[in-house]
């Protein structure tokens, strides 16, 4: 039994908490149909946490040392080993996610599918001190507290530049074949496929975190858990959890 299962409320207000971190008028996949996007990531999110899985299993064969049950002072603590030190491999993933629009398109894929997959993985030091929204859990940076440094800096930009939402759509546009333009033409390109990203990522995250969660539960307490069809938007994916 995993003591670590968000409960009901809990896991609404992650994953809300999750999908308001960009302000409404920075959002730009309602403008060009791609909200429905929402399906294809919680598909996704069934086949990495399927995927994930499988691997704990074969490790948990193969060492029964490798992975351990947590107690949850263990999990509170151990991120900053009590000195305020990161692990490195967080570190350099953390870094990196808090320049998200400074990056190229294609090294921000490369480290939100890291991202991603790991929070695939059913563990507790991974839920509440990487992924976790609550404050009194965790102390230190993680993947939320970034992202919403990130939507502030992007905040930042949008106040002195009151055309940016619309260019983020037009990179949107350009970066899904919509439009053939070369999108290296525009100002602050990074800028603008880092916010696209940045959007994307957050949805893959909550369809992740809500996929796990919501799977958790249905083990828990099979018998009190109620059907959901699944969400195809990230609007349908806060009205079910409402």
């Amino acid at each position: 039994k995993n003591d670590f299962v968000m409960g009901k409320n809990q896991l609404e207000m992650c994953i809300k908490s999750y999908l308001s971190i960009i302000p409404a008028e920075l959002l730009s996949a309602h403008e060009v149909g791609g909200d429905s996007e929402m399906t294809y990531y919680l598909l996704d999110a069934h086949r990495q946490i399927s995927e994930c899985g499988k691997l704990n299993e074969q490790w948990k064969k193969e060492s029964n040392e490798l992975i351990k049950p947590f107690t949850r002072e263990e999990v509170t603590e151990t991120p900053d080993n009590g000195k305020g030190e990161e692990p490195h491999l967080i570190t350099i993933l953390l870094d990196r996610l808090e320049k998200l629009l400074d990056q190229t398109y294609e090294f921000n894929l490369h480290l939100t599918a890291v991202l991603s997959r790991l929070a695939a993985y059913s563990h507790p030091l991974l839920d509440l001190s990487l992924f976790s929204t609550r404050k009194d859990l965790t102390s230190h940076r993680n993947v939320y507290s970034i992202l919403k440094k990130v939507s502030h800096q992007l905040q930042s930009h949008a106040d002195r530049s009151p055309g940016l939402q619309m260019n983020i759509v037009e990179a949107r546009r350009r970066l899904t074949g919509q439009e053939t333009s070369d999108l290296l033409s525009m100002p602050n390109n990074e800028l603008l496929e880092g916010a696209v990203v940045l959007e994307e990522f957050i949805k893959e995250l909550a369809a992740i975190l809500y996929t796990k969660h919501s799977l958790s539960l249905l083990v828990s307490s099979p018998s009190n858990s109620p059907v959901h069809t699944p969400p195809s938007s990230s609007t349908d994916l806060q009205s079910q959890i409402a």
